[in-house]
């Protein structure tokens, strides 16, 4: 059987170039669209987050970012109707960056 070593024996004649392009393209397949909801989906979501701010109970956030999602759990202390944000502290009762509303794909409470 014969040891290769794979591509590490071409990567002293790839150009800084093509490496950066073939990670971004690794980064754009992996990427998703984003979903799209409908209006009861919408209005379902507004009547959570306004009943999560009433009873400050924690809640899984899934959020839509750029191709990707990623979850954040938190309480919400402030809804930002005007810039449509969230605002929120982690479980450890840390401040975190707002979140847009247009953003949220899902929500858990926990």
């Amino acid at each position: 059987m014969i040891r290769d070593r794979g591509m590490k024996k071409w990567q002293g004649m790839m150009l800084p170039e093509h490496v950066r392009l073939l990670h971004r393209r690794r980064e754009n397949l992996t990427k998703v669209r984003r979903p799209e909801l409908d209006e009861q989906e919408l209005e379902s979501l507004q009547e959570i987050l306004s009943r999560l701010l009433k009873t400050e109970t924690e809640a899984d956030y899934k959020v839509w970012d750029n191709g990707v999602f990623d979850t954040h759990r938190g309480t919400i202390t402030k809804i930002d109707a005007h810039n449509r944000l969230i605002y929120y502290i982690n479980p450890f009762s840390t401040p975190q960056e707002p979140i847009k509303i247009n953003q949220i794909v899902d929500i858990t409470p926990v």
